[in-house]
């Protein structure tokens, strides 16, 4: 279990840094959905301060889940618990 728990972890870690690349080189940042109309998006030229922040949230998040993939596929943490 921890194997999988470990592939799924790197590929969202992955995912979520390559939306961080996306997004910086874009100028703007998914951030939820509206419904049915669309999506909220932070842009960099009328929120800076806002879409710095988020690309660090992204960024710690994805990080953080990319690292804990690998210490899961390489069997030095103990895998979440599935009941």
């Amino acid at each position: 279990m921890a194997r999988i728990q470990g592939i799924l972890f790197l590929f969202l870690g992955l995912g979520i840094l390559g939306v961080v690349a996306n997004g910086i080189r874009m100028g703007r940042l998914p951030f939820g959905s509206k419904g049915f109309s669309g999506r909220y998006e932070v842009e960099r030229d009328t929120s800076a301060a806002g879409f710095w922040l988020l690309a660090a949230a992204y960024c710690i998040g994805g990080l953080w889940l990319f690292f804990y993939s690998i210490s899961l596929l390489l069997g030095t943490a103990t895998p979440l618990p599935l009941r």
